[in-house]
C-alpha cells in the first residue's frame, strides 16, 4: 500500500491527476481563444454587415437627395422646356444616382400652380422609372411655400432600397426625397413638344 505523507505525496497525487485525461481537458487553455472567436464572430459578422448595410443606404438616400434638387434646380433655369429638354434633365437624377441601380429609382418632374387659396394643381409632370402627376390634379403643399398665385417646379425621386443582407428582416426600404423651386426666368415655364 502506498503511503502518502507531507508535501511529496500530495505533489505525487497532483501529477497523477494532470496525467488524467478529464482533469487535462478542464486545465487546458490552448483552445479558449478559438471558442471565444467562434463564440463572437456570428455577432461581429451581424455588426460588420449592418454597418454596411446603414452605410450604403444613408449614401443612396443622399444621392436621392441631390437627385431630387438636381431636377428641379435646372428645371427652373428654363423658360420653354421641350421633350429633349426634359429628357436630359431626369437622365442627370439617374446619373447622379449610379453607381447603384438606376432600376430601383423613380424620378418626377411637375410644374405646380398655386391659386389664391393656397392649393396646388399640377400643369404638366414628366417622369422616368414612374408614373407622372395627372395634369390638373390636386397637390398638398406644405403651408410655408404654398404662397397664393404662384408657380413652383416640384423634382420627385423614390428609390427602391433592396438591402444585400438584410433583406429577411426589413425587405425593401422606399427613399424619398421631394424638392420645390420657383422658376428663375419669369413666372411659369411652358412646356412645349
Amino acid at each position: 500500500m502506498l503511503r502518502m505523507t507531507g508535501s511529496r505525496s500530495a505533489r505525487k497525487l497532483r501529477c497523477a491527476l494532470r496525467r488524467c485525461a478529464g482533469w487535462r481537458f478542464v486545465a487546458s487553455t490552448q483552445g479558449i481563444a478559438a471558442v471565444e472567436f467562434a463564440v463572437l464572430l456570428p455577432l461581429l459578422l451581424l455588426v460588420f454587415f449592418g454597418i454596411t448595410e446603414v452605410g450604403a443606404a444613408i449614401v443612396i438616400k443622399s444621392k436621392v437627395r441631390t437627385a431630387a434638387s438636381t431636377v428641379a434646380t435646372i428645371a427652373n433655369q428654363y423658360t420653354t422646356i421641350t421633350n429633349s429638354d426634359v429628357n436630359a434633365i431626369l437622365s442627370a437624377a439617374t446619373a447622379i444616382i449610379a453607381p447603384y441601380s438606376t432600376a430601383n429609382a423613380s424620378v418626377v418632374l411637375t410644374e405646380v400652380t398655386v391659386d389664391t387659396s393656397g392649393k396646388g394643381k399640377v400643369v404638366w409632370s414628366e417622369a422616368q422609372n414612374g408614373t407622372a402627376r395627372t395634369t390638373g390634379s390636386t397637390v398638398t403643399l406644405p403651408s410655408s411655400i404654398g404662397v397664393a398665385n404662384t408657380v413652383l417646379l416640384l423634382g420627385e425621386v423614390n428609390y427602391n432600397y433592396v438591402p444585400a443582407f438584410g433583406y429577411a428582416l426589413s425587405g425593401t426600404i422606399a427613399l424619398q426625397d421631394i424638392l420645390y423651386a420657383t422658376p428663375r426666368s419669369g413666372t411659369s415655364i411652358t412646356r412645349s413638344p
